[in-house]
């Protein structure tokens, strides 16, 4: 796929939170169908489980975040916790690209 470029990622993580950095081995693409860039997130907001662009699926992974509810999205609780419950879950997110 041929959306691992510095313009498409920082727009990707832009729509996440503040964008911060893209991963270097990223940037020179050499990490194969994965790509690591660094948000600053607001987690009182749900986190976004994927994104959807040019029809493609792409599932989001969260490193350093070990309390998160995969009901709804937010951090700070776990699932059996969860007492939001899954209709303020996350939606999918769109991230259109020119």
């Amino acid at each position: 796929m041929n959306l691992f470029n510095e313009k498409f990622l920082w727009r990707l993580g832009s729509t996440l939170g503040e964008m911060l950095k893209i991963d270097k081995v990223t940037t020179i693409q050499s990490r194969g169908k994965f790509a690591r860039i660094c948000v600053e997130l607001d987690l009182d907001k749900p986190l976004q489980p994927k994104a959807i662009v040019r029809e493609y699926l792409l599932n989001m992974q969260y490193e350093g975040l070990h309390v998160v509810c995969f009901k709804c999205g937010r951090y700070g609780h776990r699932e059996r916790d969860c007492v939001h419950g899954a209709e303020t879950g996350s939606s999918d997110m769109m991230v259109h690209e020119k």
